[in-house]
């Protein structure tokens, strides 16, 4: 793409992390912005900041997880700018924390909603509108690492998680070549992060300071910060890289340790 400028970006997830990384970068290229995030008051502030460079900037609280709350957003979109050029898919929570038998079902439930059903949401309610603009867009879910393997020493611990992730990473590849088959100027990315300087783990409720958690407290700490995520998200747009991996080197080993053992037919193992 040659100019960003005036693009419409929807960015779920945006008051913090990686979301709020995007919108800085999305403001940085003077694009149109859709905010949306559950916590009003951080999306506020964050608002305020953008519109002191980019006064096209709205905000929509809402907890994408509930369909008639996404259906808000993209109300709230079509309102304000007529279409949508880029969605970002990038609201997400971790936990819970345990084994699948063990944890909380309710818990569970609102994983696997806010991970995977949001991005469903998302899709059904947005695309119908890309189709009929007929012009090229794009559209970015957020997965992670742990959405192509399971060995890590956080990841193999979080049931959910896991799952939801490789149910966004699998639902993005289905994306993808539906669209190709179709022949539609929609380009699709999923972005899978390595460890990240976040939040992220605020969201998992461990009981006496489960040790692993603090111990992957102390790794994301001094991991890759979110604004090195969204400029890598901006250069794999540009490239128009379906697979935007931000730990390659890390990533590189864990998928080719899993997909040797999935075709020589050999137990999955954890890599501590």
């Amino acid at each position: 793409m040659d100019s960003f400028k005036n693009k419409v970006a929807v960015i779920t997830g945006a008051a913090s992390g990686i979301g709020e990384a995007i919108a800085n970068e999305c403001c940085k290229r003077e694009m149109k912005l859709v905010l949306s995030d559950i916590n009003s008051e951080k999306l506020e502030i964050l608002a305020q900041q953008l519109k002191e460079k980019n006064q096209n900037v709205i905000t929509v609280c809402a907890d994408v997880s509930n369909k008639i709350e996404v259906e808000k957003l993209a109300q709230a979109t079509f309102s304000a700018f007529k279409s949508v050029d880029f969605l970002f898919n990038n609201a997400g929570i971790a936990g819970p924390f345990g084994a699948i038998w063990e944890v909380d079902e309710l818990e569970l439930e609102k994983v696997i909603k806010v991970n995977l059903m949001s991005v469903i949401y998302g899709l059904r309610l947005f695309i119908p509108s890309m189709i009929k603009e007929d012009k090229e867009c794009w559209i970015i879910n957020t997965a992670s690492g742990a959405g192509l393997y399971t060995s890590g020493l956080l990841t193999s611990n979080l049931p959910g998680y896991v799952a939801s992730k490789h149910a966004v990473v699998a639902l993005s590849e289905q994306l993808y070549l539906d669209i190709q088959k179709r022949k539609l100027k929609i380009n699709v990315s999923v972005l899978c992060p390595g460890p990240v300087a976040t939040n992220f783990l605020d969201s998992i409720k461990v009981e006496n300071n489960n040790d692993v958690i603090e111990e992957f407290k102390n790794k994301i700490a001094n991991s890759m910060t979110p604004s090195v995520v969204a400029e890598q998200v901006f250069k794999g747009i540009q490239s128009k890289q379906f697979y935007i991996l931000t730990h390659y080197e890390e990533h590189h080993e864990h998928i080719e340790r899993r997909m040797n053992n999935i075709l020589q037919r050999k137990n999955p193992a954890n890599v501590n």
